[in-house]
């Protein structure tokens, strides 16, 4: 089951560090997806492209597990329903991602800690992929050893804990509507 859902995994090409160029905040994250995947408009976060500070948005950035009492891992739908009740979170989506995807140096060094000594996989369950087979994801930034790349986590899998957080914004702290 594994090898089936990386077989079906889009093929995602190598970061790109652009120092010359201006950050296209609010370009397609279509680019990121293979054929048959589409982003779950109805259910995916916009709101954050709208603004041009990155640096500030970056700032304010909390990561949120949605874990309770002594659990130490839920599935991803389950940790969609959590954030949804939390009425003052916001969940960062594709345009952020995209926008750290391209331009890698302004990733805080902080986000590449690990924790409890794994690897941190940053989650951005404001953008919802659908694959071809109907099966829903989320784009994670992730750090190895001494690595950097991208996965698209399965939200039926149960494996979202301390290490895998989602990346968060209080709406009061940009003064979103």
């Amino acid at each position: 089951m594994i090898a089936e859902l990386f077989r079906r995994l889009p093929k995602i090409g190598k970061p790109t560090e652009k120092k010359s160029e201006q950050i296209d905040v609010k370009g397609p994250f279509a680019r990121f997806i293979g054929n048959g995947w589409s982003i779950i408009e109805k259910e995916s976060e916009n709101r954050i492209s709208e603004f041009a500070d990155i640096e500030k948005v970056l700032k304010s950035v909390r990561f949120v597990t949605c874990l309770k009492g002594h659990e130490k891992y839920i599935s991803g739908e389950e940790r969609l329903r959590r954030l949804k009740k939390s009425e003052n979170l916001i969940c960062l989506g594709g345009d952020i991602f995209q926008i750290l995807w391209g331009k890698l140096s302004v990733i805080p060094e902080s986000w590449k800690n690990k924790v409890n000594g794994l690897p941190r996989q940053i989650c951005f369950d404001g953008v919802l992929l659908l694959d071809p087979e109907g099966d829903r994801y989320v784009p994670c930034i992730c750090w190895g050893i001494q690595t950097f790349g991208i996965q698209l986590k399965p939200l039926s899998f149960e494996y979202f804990g301390y290490s895998s957080p989602s990346a968060v914004i209080d709406k009061n702290s940009l003064n979103i509507i």
